[in-house]
C-alpha cells in the first residue's frame, strides 16, 4: 500500500504544506491552477499556522495540568485510605455505612461445598480408538447438560475385561474422551461427582458397558 504523501505529525504536516504551496505558486499556473484556488489554500494555510501554536501550548499546559492533578490525588489518597481503614476497622461500623461512604463491602463468609446426594447420568459413545463419555443432569444433550452446583466435575472409572476398577480421569466438562490402542476390549464404565476436595466424591453411577478398541 503506497504511503500517504501527508504527514501525521502536526509540524511535519505544516513544513510539507508550506513546501507543496511554494512549488504551486511558482508551477500551479502552468498546470491549470487559477490564482483563486492557490489563495484558498493559502488562506487555509495561514489558518493552520496560527492554530499550531495554540495546540502546542494546549498541550504543555495540559501536561501541566494532569501532573499537578495526579499530584493531589497522591496527596489526598495518602489520607483517605488510612480514614477509610479505620471505618472499616471500627466495630460500630455496619455495612450500611461502608455502602453510603463508598468503602468495599467485605464478602460474606463463603460455604464450604458440601458431597451433594445427585449421581451423574452416563452415555457412552464408541468411536474409532476412543470411548466418549457423557455425563451429567442430561448427557444425552449436551446444550442443556450441566451438573449440580456443589460439583466441580467428575471422576470416571474405567473397568477393562471385567478387571479391577480404576480412576481414570477427573473431568470438569462433560464429555470425557478416553484413548484406547491395541485389539478390543470390554470396558465398564462409571463416573461419580466430585466436590473441590480430592476426597469429596458422591455416590457412583450405573455402570455401562461397551466394546471397543484402537
Amino acid at each position: 500500500m503506497a504511503k500517504d504523501f501527508i504527514p501525521t505529525n502536526h509540524d511535519d504536516f505544516l513544513t510539507k504544506l508550506n513546501q507543496f504551496i511554494t512549488w504551486l505558486e511558482a508551477n500551479g499556473a502552468a498546470r491549470g491552477f487559477s490564482a483563486a484556488e492557490i489563495a484558498a489554500i493559502k488562506t487555509v494555510r495561514d489558518t493552520v499556522t496560527g492554530n499550531l501554536p495554540v495546540k502546542k501550548n494546549a498541550d504543555t499546559a495540559a501536561v501541566a495540568a494532569n501532573a499537578a492533578l495526579v499530584t493531589s490525588e497522591g496527596q489526598v489518597e495518602s489520607l483517605w485510605r488510612p480514614y477509610g481503614g479505620r471505618i472499616q476497622k471500627h466495630q460500630d461500623t455496619t455495612n450500611e455505612d461502608r455502602v453510603d461512604a463508598g468503602l468495599t463491602v467485605p464478602k460474606a463468609t463463603r460455604t464450604r461445598r458440601v458431597v451433594g446426594s445427585d449421581v451423574p447420568d452416563v452415555i457412552v459413545e464408541v468411536g474409532v480408538g476412543k470411548i466418549i463419555v457423557h455425563w451429567g443432569t442430561d448427557p444425552s444433550n449436551e446444550a442443556r447438560n450441566k451438573k449440580p452446583g456443589w460439583a466441580v466435575g467428575v471422576n470416571i472409572y474405567l473397568s477393562i475385561n471385567n478387571g479391577p476398577e480404576f480412576l481414570a480421569a477427573f473431568d470438569e466438562a462433560s464429555p470425557y474422551v478416553h484413548a484406547l490402542a491395541g485389539p478390543p476390549v470390554t470396558i465398564t464404565v462409571r463416573a461419580a461427582y466430585r466436590a473441590p476436595g480430592e476426597g469429596q466424591i458422591g455416590s457412583k453411577s450405573a455402570a455401562v458397558t461397551v466394546s471397543a478398541g484402537g
